[in-house]
């Protein structure tokens, strides 16, 4: 014990060892003090909630949701935020029936081609035209006609026979007085719907005249078109019809003859005849 205060007592030994307990105070604090330090962090470590995976925005709407109670987040943070604001669309959604799917871009469908302009041949506008022509005679046949005596431009009189739809069906010859115009509007009259109907345009056959009966001969003109008229039995041509394209309206024409001639009104166009 002497000896330990002889040597503090010699010279700056004391001041020596006062330096070195002070050393060894101030790292024993230091070290305290990180050790504390280090268990306060421990302690928040471990009081702090786990952290919660959050997925992608897009992905929010398409995650289920879970049955089990929801996970307490620290109010502010952003993710709970975003969670809850998405958790509650969906739920609304689902509750109002509303099917939750994607939006996909609608494609623009495929352009419809359009069919080629069909322009008619010459022989299908002739069948359309033959076609409209019968149904124009055929309609003219139901209602009355007309039995016209007019005079031409030679001062003569003719009688000429028009469909209710003032189409001229056929028209007679010549003559010098009315009385003779008359005359013949009474012989189609009489002898129209008696009169046999005689093609002379079918090939390999010839036709000759016959006296003694009333005919309608059917024949072609020097442009081709169907033509018919009407001999009496003495073979005077009484009657002669326009010009057709096809036959079949040709006959036709004949059937608004024989249909008009039964039932008709007579108008006479010219003045009286002096006596």
């Amino acid at each position: 014990m002497d000896r330990i205060v002889t040597f503090l007592q010699t010279g700056y030994n004391g001041y020596i060892v006062g330096a070195v307990v002070l050393a060894v105070v101030v790292v024993a604090v230091i070290l305290i003090a990180v050790a504390v330090k280090k268990k306060k962090q421990r302690a928040r470590v471990a009081e702090a909630p786990a952290p919660i995976e959050t997925a992608p925005k897009a992905d929010i709407l398409d995650q289920p949701i879970p049955e089990s109670d929801p996970v307490d987040l620290p109010e502010g943070s952003p993710e709970a935020s975003e969670t809850v604001a998405a958790v509650r669309l969906r739920k609304e959604r689902v509750s109002a029936g509303v099917e939750v799917k994607p939006v996909r871009k609608k494609q623009k469908p495929a352009p419809i081609p359009q069919p080629e302009p069909v322009v008619p041949t010459r022989t299908e506008i002739l069948k359309a035209e033959e076609e409209a022509e019968a149904q124009k005679i055929e309609a003219s046949t139901r209602r009355p006609g007309t039995i016209q005596i007019y005079k031409d431009s030679g001062g003569q009189f003719r009688f000429r026979i028009k469909a209710s739809n003032e189409n001229t069906v056929a028209h007679s010859q010549g003559y010098a007085r009315k009385s003779g115009a008359k005359n013949g509007i009474e012989a189609v009259i009489k002898i129209a719907n008696e009169a046999e109907t005689v093609d002379t345009t079918k090939k390999g056959t010839e036709y000759l005249v016959t006296i003694g009966r009333p005919v309608f001969e059917v024949y072609r003109d020097n442009e081709g078109k169907f033509r018919f008229r009407l001999r009496a039995a003495n073979t005077s041509n009484i009657l002669a019809s326009q010009g057709y394209t096809s036959k079949e309206n040709c006959f036709n024409g004949i059937k608004s003859v024989k249909y008009i001639s039964f039932n008709h009104t007579l108008v006479d166009t010219t003045r009286p005849e002096k006596q």
